[in-house]
């Protein structure tokens, strides 16, 4: 992955991440998804600033695409939680519609007031989630884009739900709920002071109440790691088939 990213990163910056972000905004589910997961590997893998411009770009313009705008945001927000912070820091790229360089940092802030303002309910959602994101990365930043905010954006900021968890923010797996202990036994006042449960040698222990959780969750445990395998795999196939397609259009 690290020899293409480098042989190839401007291929995979200029012409595979713009298409790529074009399928995510397709109607073709099966489409949209192939996208998703191209310009998932894509951030993760090739920190490059010509990488960042058509994330952004959508972003900072308030008449871009609406679904584009949403999808955007989302992947802003996996960069900010990939990224390290001192690439995002020294990051600038060539924009386009004023045919300058932009500092990263000053187009997320931007983007961070044209998406509080969005139409869509979920896109609004995300640039809350960037600018928490942001605030934590560069405190003294953020509290100067605070203080630039209308009230409207105050309040959208202050009172907006959280997005609906989606897999392929961080490509990891979501957090598990702790494993469930066996239930006490009846009589045993819920295995003593503190509702412990009896462990082996205590009265009123249940080995095979024990075993069968201990089966429930290293069944859990299976059954996230094949999860977090086949993303992996997904991925990999991404990968390979961008690595593929690049190649045939240096041939060409």
């Amino acid at each position: 992955t690290e020899r293409v990213v480098r042989e190839y990163e401007g291929a995979l910056s200029d012409v595979v991440m713009p298409e790529a972000l074009k399928a995510t905004a397709k109607v073709n589910a099966a489409m949209a998804s192939s996208g998703d997961v191209c310009v998932s590997a894509l951030i993760d893998n090739v920190h490059s600033a010509r990488l960042l411009r058509p994330i952004v770009e959508p972003l900072m313009d308030s008449r871009s695409n609406s679904k584009m705008r949403q999808g955007c945001s989302e992947y802003l927000v996996r960069v900010l939680r990939t990224w390290p912070p001192e690439k995002i820091e020294r990051t600038s790229f060539h924009q386009e519609s004023t045919k300058m360089r932009v500092d990263f940092t000053d187009a997320i802030e931007q983007s961070i007031r044209s998406c509080l303002s969005d139409g869509k309910s979920d896109t609004r959602s995300n640039a809350k989630v960037i600018f928490e994101l942001y605030e934590g990365l560069f405190p003294a930043r953020s509290d100067q884009l605070r203080a630039t905010f209308n009230k409207h954006q105050l309040r959208n900021l202050e009172q907006l739900p959280p997005p609906p968890a989606k897999q392929h923010d961080r490509g990891e797996p979501a957090e598990r709920p702790p494993p469930k202990r066996p239930p006490p036994s009846k009589g045993e006042g819920g295995g003593g002071a503190g509702g412990v449960a009896p462990r082996p040698g205590d009265e009123g222990y249940d080995e095979k109440a024990s075993l069968r959780a201990r089966v429930a969750e290293l069944s859990e445990k299976l059954e996230k790691s094949q999860e977090h395998l086949s993303h992996e795999r997904r991925r990999a196939r991404a990968l390979h088939k961008m690595k593929d397609e690049v190649e045939k259009r240096l041939s060409d």
